[in-house]
């Protein structure tokens, strides 16, 4: 994944657009996934959800190198102990709800529903990004 990312970051693609891509192919793989485990069953969605969640993980770091690339790029470098911390610190805030209450939600919803929200949560960020994002920050 660093590899491939490291790739297409050198080149002339837009950081913004590999972080686009990989903001839909996992959304359309969250949404797809509770759709297909329940047309197959037993070892066939298990071995499915090991590769589409492998895919998943891939599409996340394919995002989070060109984003830390920008980051590296666009900061002075006094300011990039500060900038950094601070973007780890918000990240790690941002996932500590979600972590601790991730069982209950589940529990309630269903693993199904879950991956399903975070599917087309997935998409609304994507769409977002597509339609509004030029107009409101730097160009990446």
């Amino acid at each position: 994944t660093t590899f491939v990312s490291k790739k297409l970051v050198s080149k002339v693609v837009r950081k913004k657009n590999i972080i686009e891509n990989s903001m839909l192919y996992s959304a359309v793989l969250f949404i797809a996934t509770p759709v297909v485990v329940s047309l197959i069953s037993g070892v066939f969605s298990q071995i499915y959800l090991t590769v589409i969640f492998f895919f998943v993980g891939f599409n996340f770091v394919s995002a989070l190198i060109p984003t830390l690339t920008f980051l590296q790029t666009h900061t002075p470098k006094k300011y990039l102990g500060r900038v950094f911390g601070n973007y780890w610190f918000v990240a790690y805030s941002a996932t500590l709800l979600p972590v601790i209450f991730s069982a209950t939600i589940t529990e309630i919803l269903g693993p199904r529903a879950i991956l399903l929200l975070i599917g087309v949560s997935a998409m609304a960020i994507y769409t977002f990004s597509r339609l509004k994002l030029d107009k409101l920050v730097l160009t990446i």
